[in-house]
């Protein structure tokens, strides 16, 4: 996957389209640069199913406490910049989601 912007390109490859998305913002994150994607959203994470079975073309936007399966949404369907972060914010919040459902606080 790889982005450019006038005379500048980054690339980021992986196993399926979110790896790749996340290889690619590893890159941005480096040069300051945030792109305003569903898959850049601390808040949003490529389950296993999605990332094997759906080559990670959508991503899950988990909410703390909320209670079943997150929706789901295009990794690359637009959001606002506001609302999209680095991969280590994204790192931390699944983090702590998972930490959280496996406390049963969902």
């Amino acid at each position: 996957m790889t982005l450019t912007i006038a005379d500048r390109s980054w690339t980021g490859s992986g196993s399926n389209a979110f790896h790749a998305l996340r290889a690619l913002r590893t890159e941005l994150d480096r040069a300051g640069v945030l792109i305003g994607v569903n898959g850049a959203r601390p808040i949003a994470w490529a389950s296993g199913m999605q990332a094997d079975m759906g080559e990670g073309k959508l991503v899950y936007l988990c909410e703390m406490g909320a209670r079943g399966r997150p929706p789901s949404v295009g990794r690359l369907d637009a959001a606002p910049l506001d609302s999209v972060g680095s991969v280590a914010e994204q790192d931390e919040f699944h983090t702590a989601w998972i930490a959280g459902r496996n406390r049963g606080n969902t």
